[in-house]
């Protein structure tokens, strides 16, 4: 988990100094590119069971990037990390027991 994040801000930190020096159309899509940044941070991290750190990281991308809020798949991962374990194991075991 912690190399989750210390190489989280190590890609951070290159697509800060990335976009430092980048002319002004790529300025553009800084935002985006940070928000994917924490998605895909906040993936590895629920996919490694730290549903904390993913929460935190998809926070980040969905403040970095506004229209991830409009992504379905983004908004059913915020639930299942705040439903917390209990609620999405009784889901799944509702869904196993209805195939």
């Amino acid at each position: 988990k912690s190399e989750l994040r210390a190489n989280g801000q190590a890609i951070l930190g290159w697509l800060d100094s990335l976009f430092a020096s980048a002319p002004n159309d790529l300025q553009a899509k800084r935002k985006h590119a940070i928000g994917q940044a924490y998605l895909a941070l906040a993936m590895l991290a629920d996919q490694i069971d730290d549903w904390s750190q993913a929460r935190v990281y998809l926070r980040r991308a969905m403040t970095a990037d506004p229209l991830l809020v409009s992504d379905g798949s983004v908004l059913r991962r915020m639930l299942k990390l705040h439903a917390g374990w209990r609620i999405v194991s009784r889901i799944r075991d509702i869904q196993l027991k209805s195939r």
